[in-house]
């Protein structure tokens, strides 16, 4: 898989009508063979487009599996294109519909590419596989490093070097004080700060203070991306306790990457290969997982072959029974049962 730039133009189309109705047309300016392309298209504030959000009226000219949302608030549509047999340049690639108070010109919209890549055929004998790594939420216990009776602790964390967030997808916080704590608050400062402030009318001796959700990306966290701070303590009688620090404990990630080939076949990753004998009779399912030194992957192009006399994949062609992993909003499976080779993008 290669990364690579592709220019883009723009061209508005204006029917000869009284109202200014429009169609602006996106397209690849080189030859490139593209298997994945996403990419923003941002239009001024006198430019109103057809429908909102998905329901945007944009039409796919590629042949790729296509996505599109309109943000109309930020001014711009976000689009992914992704195929296994490729989008090949220069060509016309999507067109959408707008309305405008003038007429609006080419350079009124400004194509940002983000995301390509190229489409690659592998030798019969290559395998490549990606290990992927688990995505699963993590829970993250703080414990404080004595076990004085505490009426009121406050401590920060910072999560500048953990990947992800203790923030959901829709900003909400799961954070849950230990058992004893009366009240709680805990709220995220600049993305990168955790404040906790805990309060106990009898007093709370345990070394367990609080555990957040964390949801990671790219890679399972390790303690060692939370740096947690004391900023107050209180003892049961009011007075100030000495010298306390606190850490973070990392569960509950779901296991990290390993790949398991299928009977026979041979399975090359970056890290190891393990090779597991099926029984004849076995049914079940295999997942594909990303190697936790990956970030942020925004394409993925992989092949899997496999011993048709031993495995049948249910399903034929693009119909293959695959599964969209979470996290990816664009993928195609295509399997050949007679060659014994499944290909996603």
């Amino acid at each position: 898989m290669l990364a690579c730039a592709s220019a883009l133009w723009a061209v508005a189309a204006v029917p000869a009508a009284a109202e200014v109705a429009c169609e602006v047309t996106v397209g690849l300016t080189n030859s490139v063979s593209l298997g994945a392309l996403q990419y923003d298209i941002s239009y001024p504030a006198a430019v109103d487009m057809t429908g909102q959000g998905a329901d945007v009226e944009c039409t796919d000219l590629s042949g790729a599996a296509t996505s599109f949302n309109d943000y109309d608030s930020e001014g711009f549509i976000r689009v992914a294109h992704m195929t296994l047999t490729g989008i090949d340049g220069p060509t016309s690639v999507i067109r959408c519909a707008l309305t405008a108070e003038l007429t609006p010109l080419a350079s009124d919209f400004l194509v940002t590419v983000t995301t390509t890549t190229t489409t690659t055929t592998l030798a019969e004998t290559d395998t490549t596989t990606t290990t992927l790594a688990s995505l699963e939420t993590c829970t993250v216990t703080f414990e404080r490093d004595n076990s004085a009776s505490l009426s009121a602790l406050q401590f920060a964390v910072d999560v500048s070097s953990a990947p992800g967030s203790f923030e959901a997808s829709d900003g909400t916080l799961d954070c849950q004080a230990a058992s004893g704590w009366a009240l709680a608050s805990f709220n995220v400062v600049s993305a990168t700060t955790l404040h906790a402030a805990l309060v106990s009318l009898s007093g709370v001796s345990g070394t367990e203070a609080a555990a957040c959700s964390f949801y990671p990306v790219g890679r399972n966290p390790t303690a060692a991306d939370f740096t947690v701070t004391v900023a107050d303590a209180a003892a049961t009688d009011e007075s100030a306790v000495g010298s306390m620090s606190m850490a973070a404990v990392v569960s509950g990630c779901g296991s990290q990457a390993t790949t398991t080939t299928l009977d026979v076949a041979t399975t090359t990753t970056t890290t190891s290969t393990t090779t597991t004998t099926l029984d004849s009779d076995y049914e079940g399912s295999f997942a594909v997982l990303v190697d936790d030194t990956v970030d942020d992957l925004g394409a993925l192009d992989l092949t899997i072959t496999y011993d048709p006399n031993l495995i049948n994949i249910p399903g034929e062609g693009a119909e293959a029974a695959c599964t969209l992993a979470e996290g990816w909003s664009l993928g195609l499976c295509n399997d050949n049962g007679d060659t014994g080779s499944l290909k996603c993008s």
